[in-house]
């Protein structure tokens, strides 16, 4: 094919763009034949540029490379040109979202795990939410829910108000059993929540979570809280007692009682 004769003595010229075209051109009108030696040319072009020192076209050479291999079921071979590239560029944002497609349909999960919580690092907004889920459904994969709590207590601070990031870490907590974290996360989705049953429900199991484990100080104003927007909850009443018995306030304890079941 002439196309691919003409970018092999372009290529041998040191000509690596031109022949790069060439082959781009000639893989339309035979992919099965052309593409091993795209695959070969953009091996010498991202050599060239890094030589070169010439970083922008060393990385389009690289992510190239990556999909040509990827359609010729050539993953292996796609993620260590991937990997390589992303230890030259380790914020790279667009390479390590690739990684992670690979390395998933791989089921590399450890692998991905790893890129995820560089990119929930690095991300903001939805690109940071995306990382973030992506990171707690490998760990789920691993049976290890535990692995993905920084990553999305990183994401939480950064997206105070993303729903999504506040549920799947309100899962991890419960599934490994960080009460005192899940409390506090269940008393500030409290605090945004409009529906008032459900804000009460939430403080009562977030207020109930302190208590258990001795933070009656972090309990008090979530009980007080109950009981000023229902007087007659008589279960509120029971455990705010309960509390300021706790904190050694016993009149306060009783004031409460006398109140809750009559002079």
């Amino acid at each position: 094919m002439l196309l691919t004769a003409r970018a092999q003595l372009r290529m041998d010229a040191g000509l690596h763009d031109a022949a790069i075209a060439d082959l781009e051109g000639a893989l339309v009108l035979d992919a099965a034949e052309v593409a091993p030696a795209l695959v070969a040319g953009l091996h010498r072009q991202r050599d060239a540029a890094r030589e070169a020192g010439n970083a922008d076209i060393e990385r389009a050479a690289t992510l190239r490379l990556v999909e040509v291999l990827t359609l010729q079921d050539r993953r292996d071979e796609a993620r260590a040109a991937l990997g390589e590239w992303i230890e030259r560029d380790r914020k790279d944002s667009a390479a390590l979202q690739l990684l992670v497609e690979l390395d998933t349909l791989d089921e590399r999960w450890d692998a991905v795990v790893k890129s995820c919580g560089r990119l929930v690092a690095i991300e903001q907004g939805d690109a940071q939410t995306h990382a973030a889920m992506r990171l707690a459904d490998a760990c789920r994969q691993l049976g290890r829910p535990e692995d993905a709590k920084a990553g999305l207590e990183h994401a939480r601070r950064k997206q105070p108000g993303n729903v999504e990031i506040r549920d799947a870490l309100r899962e991890v907590y419960e599934q490994i059993g960080a009460e005192r974290e899940l409390a506090r996360l269940l008393a500030a989705e409290a605090d945004e929540t409009e529906d008032a049953e459900a804000r009460a429900a939430l403080r009562r199991r977030a207020s109930e979570l302190f208590v258990a484990q001795g933070d009656t100080e972090a309990a008090l104003p979530l009980i007080q809280a109950l009981l000023e927007a229902r007087p007659d909850d008589l279960g509120a009443a029971l455990l705010l007692s309960d509390t300021y018995l706790a904190l050694d306030e016993v009149d306060a304890a009783a004031g409460v009682l006398e109140t809750a079941y009559g002079d």
